[in-house]
């Protein structure tokens, strides 16, 4: 096969545009977006990109194989750019193999400048494979090698855990951001073969639905992205899920110190749980994020209710947390029903073991406060 003679995309709509490695074969054209979402006051804004003040480029590679090898082609490359509530969608194709150095060159050429990188499962496998096939072709170091980069995938599955299914992005983008894909869209994988049909019929038409797929899947990855960011910011939280999606959106909170939304997406998991593991989950998370607001009564009145209910995590809060309060008599008295309550319930013996060397531990710190050993064995 000589694949050197390729197609002709110009049936596709897209035309050649010269340049010193010979035509890159490119179609343009604008999108309306409307406003993004507006910026947050919390951590994770920035982490997302909602924050960020200039353009925003969306990324999605369609390639000749899921692995990156030395064969692995991307033969579309979808970049959105949003800025303001306007969107530029560029395409290109690779009709041969060896149109690969213009392809990434022009690529370069118009990667706007200062703009936050987006792909859906990005950092696996589209921006390893655009960094490889460009420095392959020459473009290295490229202009999105300093481009911030925020892959949607983990966020989406964070906030959306046991909610859905699954997290493909067609499936967030029905769900999250209203767009269904149509009943005889293409299967993701059947998109190389047409490629490769192309190639070796010269017949540029079979790829004309892998075209068609691959321009909305970049536009679904900015949609969900500015649904994903607009859902998060919600306080309250606007929607109804199971426990498990609260609990998984609330460490997501947490991890970028967002107490306030923490403390809604905990408190919707204590309200939907319906197993004890979930209710211990959602109680401990949420008075320690009682405790960060500086609310420590409420902190100590959910660690006594948890306690009460056989617990073991929040009668170790409670002993530490007088031992912060410099109150190792509140802290003996602690150890003691808890070490009386271990004995006393129906407990395995695996958790019993568990407890047992973690309450003496703590006893020794309780006497090392005190000065006197504190019995915790007595009732």
């Amino acid at each position: 096969m000589n694949d050197a003679a390729g197609f002709d995309p110009t049936a596709l709509g897209f035309e050649p545009v010269p340049t010193p490695w010979g035509p890159a074969w490119w179609r343009v054209e604008d999108v309306p977006l409307g406003p993004a979402p507006a910026p947050v006051d919390a951590r994770w804004g920035p982490a997302l990109g909602v924050n960020h003040p200039g353009p925003r480029a969306f990324l999605d590679l369609e390639a000749t194989g899921r692995r990156i090898t030395a064969s692995t082609y991307a033969f579309l490359v979808g970049l959105l750019v949003w800025q303001g509530e306007e969107g530029r969608f560029h395409q290109w194709v690779l009709p041969h193999p060896a149109a690969e150095a213009a392809l990434w060159h022009h690529v370069a050429a118009l990667w706007p400048a200062g703009a936050v990188l987006f792909t859906y499962n990005g950092a696996r496998f589209d921006l390893p494979l655009l960094q490889t096939r460009a420095q392959m072709a020459g473009v290295a170091p490229g202009p999105w090698e300093d481009a911030a980069h925020v892959d949607v995938l983990p966020w989406v599955r964070r906030a959306f855990r046991g909610a859905w299914p699954d997290h493909r992005l067609a499936t967030a983008a029905a769900r999250l951001a209203a767009m269904p894909r149509p009943a005889d869209d293409l299967d993701a994988a059947l998109l190389p073969e047409l490629y490769h049909h192309a190639l070796l019929t010269r017949d540029p038409l079979p790829l004309r639905p892998a075209q068609s797929h691959h321009r909305a899947d970049v536009l679904a990855l900015a949609a969900v992205w500015a649904a994903l960011a607009r859902e998060l910011a919600a306080l309250p939280p606007t929607r109804a899920y199971p426990a498990a999606t609260w609990l998984s959106r609330g460490r997501l909170y947490a991890q970028h110190h967002d107490w306030p939304r923490a403390r809604a997406a905990f408190q919707r998991a204590q309200t939907r749980a319906r197993t004890p593991d979930e209710r211990r989950q959602a109680g401990l998370r949420l008075a320690e994020v009682y405790r960060r607001l500086g609310e420590p009564d409420a902190a100590h009145a959910l660690w006594r209710e948890l306690a009460a209910e056989g617990v073991w995590e929040a009668y170790q809060h409670l002993i530490r947390a007088a031992l912060r309060d410099r109150d190792p008599n509140t802290a003996c008295r602690w150890l003691r029903q808890a070490q009386a309550h271990l004995r006393a319930a129906t407990t395995s013996p695996l958790e019993r073991a568990l407890w047992q060397p973690k309450f003496a531990a703590l006893a020794r710190r309780v006497q090392r406060g005190q000065g006197t050993a504190c019995d915790a064995e007595a009732t």
